[in-house]
């Protein structure tokens, strides 16, 4: 409790005068507070007594009931925590809550509480949910890039006379019967289309780009405030990272 005044003993009061005295009372705990306010004059009965009462009054944020401030979801998954305002020592008034990441709030992760505001009667619990939601892997698509033939490579229509003269020596030599001949040309024609690239360029394979949410555990806090008092719990959540889909090397046809 805390009084101003301006009944002072240097200004004297008449009898048909008053004077203001104001008390102020700002709790430190919660309870009910009493004080006795003496006034000293020189009138009759003096000093003069008030007894002042006060209650301080508070409130918790807190889970609800058998509600666990933990939760484990995969990558892509949301998850809600229930959460529960109650008064102290009848409290009543709005509190307005906030969810803040202890850390740095991970990538792909949003939190939000609802209500943002609830009204506490003095009596009752006041609910509120706290909603994290989290994004999946998923992965960058895998590009081809045509090359440009090598300096020395051959030209498509070298090539195609290549392999139609090594063919007709195949052709020739089978119906010789010579298969040393026959397996020695086709031999030539494979190692002569693979220094060629398989008859078009070659390609870059394009990597592959984690998104998402990161796998880990990550802490949170859901605060409640009323004027300058600020109450808060902790939340934690951990992130599974969900399998992404199958990527499989491969060269362009």
């Amino acid at each position: 409790f805390q009084y101003d005044q301006d009944c002072m003993s240097s200004n004297p009061i008449a009898p048909t005068d008053n004077c203001t005295i104001t008390l102020t009372f700002t709790p430190q705990s919660t309870g009910e507070k009493i004080v006795t306010l003496q006034v000293a004059s020189d009138a009759p009965g003096a000093p003069h007594e008030l007894t002042v009462t006060g209650r301080g009054t508070d409130f918790s944020v807190g889970m609800a009931p058998d509600q666990p401030s933990s939760a484990t979801v995969n990558a892509g998954q949301s998850v809600s925590y229930n959460l529960s305002i109650a008064p102290i020592e009848e409290f009543e008034g709005n509190t307005a809550l906030t969810c803040t990441w202890k850390d740095s709030q991970p990538r792909g992760t949003a939190c939000s509480v609802t209500p943002s505001t609830v009204s506490v009667n003095g009596s009752d619990v006041a609910d509120a949910s706290v909603s994290i939601t989290t994004t999946a892997r998923s992965m960058a698509p895998i590009t081809f890039e045509p090359q440009p033939p090598a300096p020395n490579s051959h030209p498509v229509s070298t090539l195609a006379i290549w392999m139609l003269g090594l063919a007709a020596v195949a052709t020739f030599a089978l119906r010789r019967r010579r298969p040393t001949v026959v397996l020695a040309s086709v031999l030539f024609m494979a190692a002569l289309w693979m220094a060629c690239g398989g008859g078009g360029g070659g390609v870059s394979g394009g990597g592959t780009t984690s998104l998402g949410t990161p796998a880990g555990t990550y802490s949170l806090t859901v605060a409640g405030t009323t004027g300058t008092v600020s109450h808060s719990t902790d939340l934690t959540l951990a992130v599974k990272q969900a399998a992404g889909p199958a990527v499989n090397s491969r060269r362009a046809p």
